[in-house]
């Protein structure tokens, strides 16, 4: 369709040549007229001249309007146009136009603040700038070729096709359009406060848009964001939008819809508002910048594709599922700044970060809402590493297992289990101290680690850049020991011909209880031993299996146990955990098969007759069977 743009006085002069070439027409001029029902050809309202119609007017060719038009009644014509003049009402009441609507400088009004004018056209054009007062429009498209103002607050604007922008577009008071087409600015202006309920099926905007409402009304609307688009007061409803390439959505409410955001290069970015559970599995890039403290709350298992951003006082919240990046940021340790102002809540979740040769990934953790730390992995492979991090509370509560689970959740709440195939990795800890315990001392606090057998100190220095041989295992901020339960560590047990030789390490002066058991519930006393010591020699027991713990006495007396640990003697299968070189065996002259099971059984690791390697098992606990032509037994052991 070809339109012609012309001003209201070109208009007023091709519209008069019209009529005096006419034969049917009604030209009122400079008079106030009341109409009565009639059929006519074409009606004008001139300058200066007003009409009440309280009656039924059929307009055969067109209504065109300079002057003021007060519709009480119905008025049904095919062509209008509205040039300088003002269109009015006093009641609901309808104007219906089978084709084109034209407005330029118009007003459309209401004196009354219930009702308003009901125009239903075809298509509308504004060529002129047009304010719209509290009046419902219906037509197929509506096109903007100049400026058009929506204000009055009341009133429902349907457009059944596109909403297309040319010139330039204000909702003052944020009247509501119903849109089943597609959205369009052209203009290089921002459209401000369009407020869309959207229905329809693969429809799309395209443009810059700062909506302040959006409701994807069914479940059937699918809408794809191609431009910049921002919604600020309210976003919901049963439908979807997707996120084109290069697109962005700044969502700034409590709500959204469904959301597909995986396309190439788009960016979703939530700001302002309170705590939101987000509907979208996949990110492309995701931004998370509130102004204040609030988070994104994930509802699935999520991924970022590209990039995560957290910035100002936001949050994301696992709230139980994975956060897995899959191309973070690399980042120096120099540029490394603790925040209390934005991290990850694990929540019983885990974020799973891939990390490629040499890279530097930052991930601010936070095991709950009142503890903030960073965590730093360096992957020193050569190829891809994953790393999955969660909080050692979530871990032991969900395997519980481990002296690990005697560990106060008061001692300090910044506390991760990390899982990887990585053989070496570097990881290094920063904290704010604002919300820890009394107690902490971030100045002699050190880094500790555990894989199951008590705590190791990694460095005499938290801040310590540290060289981790197997990153698998529990980590730990903090300065005493004492807090973390049994303090042993590098715990062994040797099996010799006619004695289980018992040795340990550990960095606190306590006395060390070791007690055994045969039936693993009634324990006695085999030795107590001071600090200096770290080794215990036990004699050799006719049961094939025996089970032994220990227990350390602080200065007021009280005794804190560890796990239990289960030894099978020389007359089971002699089996053999070399820690050191990460290896299970089974020493047999005949032929056997070993099966390694984990704690939930399912199978590991199967090999007959040679070694088992354990280098690429995370920590937990784990069951050896072995066959052989004769016999089978079964050996739980903590990894």
């Amino acid at each position: 369709m070809y339109i012609c743009v012309i001003d209201a006085t070109q208009m007023k002069h091709f519209t008069l040549l019209l009529i005096f070439m006419s034969c049917l027409c009604c030209a009122i001029l400079g008079q106030t007229i009341f109409s009565t029902n009639q059929t006519i050809e074409k009606l004008i309202v001139e300058e200066n001249t007003t009409i009440i119609n309280t009656a039924q007017i059929t307009i055969n060719d067109s209504l065109i309007v300079y002057g003021t038009l007060v519709n009480n009644g119905i008025i049904r014509t095919k062509n209008a146009l509205v040039a300088g003049g003002t269109v009015c009402s006093q009641k609901k009441d309808s104007i219906l136009i089978e084709q084109d609507l034209i407005l330029a400088n118009s007003f459309i009004t209401s004196t009354d603040s219930i009702n308003s004018v009901n125009i239903t056209a075809s298509n509308i054009y504004i060529n002129g700038y047009t304010i719209v007062e509290s009046a419902y429009l219906t037509t197929q498209f509506l096109i903007v070729n100049d400026t058009l103002e929506f204000t009055g607050k009341i009133g429902v604007k349907t457009v059944l096709e596109d909403f297309i922008i040319n010139g330039y577009f204000k909702n003052t008071d944020n009247e509501n359009i119903v849109l089943y087409g597609n959205a369009i600015n052209n203009s290089t202006s921002l459209c401000k406060n369009a407020n869309f309920e959207l229905h329809g099926i693969d429809k799309h905007f395209y443009g810059d848009f700062s909506c302040y409402r959006i409701d994807l009304e069914k479940t059937t609307s699918t809408y794809t964001n191609h431009g910049n688009l921002t919604v600020t007061n309210s976003f919901s409803g049963k439908g979807t939008l997707t996120q084109g390439e290069n697109s962005f959505l700044d969502i700034k409410t409590t709500t959204s819809p469904l959301i597909i955001a995986n396309a190439i290069g788009n960016t979703v970015s939530y700001t302002r508002g309170g705590n939101q559970t987000i509907h979208c599995d996949e990110f492309y890039n995701l931004i998370v910048s509130k102004d204040r403290f609030a988070s994104i709350i994930l509802s699935k298992n999520t991924q970022i594709l590209n990039n995560l951003q957290i910035e100002k006082k936001a949050f994301v919240d696992c709230n139980g599922f994975e956060l897995i990046i899959l191309n973070p940021y690399d980042i120096a340790d120099s540029e490394v700044i603790p925040t209390e102002n934005n991290g990850i809540f694990l929540n019983n979740g885990k974020v799973i970060v891939d990390i490629s040769p040499n890279q530097t990934s930052l991930i601010p953790l936070l095991t709950n809402d009142t503890a903030i730390a960073t965590l730093t992995i360096q992957n020193i492979e050569t190829e891809k590493q994953t790393f999955t991090i969660d909080s050692l509370f979530a871990f032991t509560t969900n395997n519980g297992h481990s002296n690990d689970d005697f560990i106060e959740q008061e001692f300090i709440q910044t506390t991760w289990h990390i899982q990887s195939n990585a053989d070496k990795a570097k990881i290094r800890c920063y904290w704010s101290t604002k919300s820890e315990l009394p107690f902490f001392n971030s100045d002699s606090s050190t880094i500790f680690k555990s894989t199951g057998n008590g705590w190791k100190r990694l460095s005499t220095s938290a801040k310590e850049q540290t060289t981790i041989h197997n990153p698998n295992g529990y980590y730990t901020i903090g300065n005493n020991l004492s807090f973390l339960g049994i303090s042993m560590y590098d715990l062994y047990f040797q099996k010799q011909e006619n004695l289980i030789k018992i040795q340990w390490k550990s960095t606190e002066n306590k006395t060390i209880l070791i007690e055994k058991s045969y039936d693993g519930k009634h324990f006695f006393s085999i030795g107590e031993f001071s600090e200096k010591s770290n080794e215990c020699i036990d004699t050799y027991s006719q049961q094939n299996i025996v089970y032994y713990r220990f227990a350390e006495k602080d200065n007021t007396g009280a005794i804190e146990y560890s796990q239990i640990y289960t030894i099978a003697h020389n007359k089971s299968p002699n089996i053999h955990i070399d820690r050191n070189n990460q290896t299970i065996s089974y020493n047999s002259t005949t032929n056997y098969k070993l099966t390694l099971y984990d704690s939930k059984g399912f199978i590991r690791k199967q090999n007959s007759n040679t070694i088992i390697s354990l280098s690429d098992i995370p920590s937990g606990i784990y069951f050896i069977t072995i066959e052989t032509p004769t016999h089978k037994f079964t050996q739980k052991f903590l990894w």
